[in-house]
């Protein structure tokens, strides 16, 4: 219904480690992938609200990091 991804959702609640399996296992074919209201799955995770303690963590950057890099490769860049 909303058009969220696997990763959507894992983005949503902070969980790095299943963003990095996704990322791992998929590579970036869901990483440019938008949701009904067009979000990207990076998008859910800089608005994650319990990540505010947590935005300067090696984990929270590494996903970030990652999720930027897929979709430079989605997109061909």
């Amino acid at each position: 219904k909303e058009g969220n991804t696997a990763l959507h959702h894992a983005c949503r609640v902070a969980n790095h480690a299943t963003i990095g399996l996704l990322l791992d296992k998929y590579g970036s074919m869901s990483v440019s992938k938008r949701n009904a209201h067009r979000q990207l799955p990076i998008d859910l995770l800089l608005q994650n609200k319990n990540e505010v303690s947590d935005k300067e963590s090696v984990k929270y950057t590494e996903s970030i990091y990652r999720l930027i890099r897929a979709n430079d490769l989605d997109s061909g860049s």
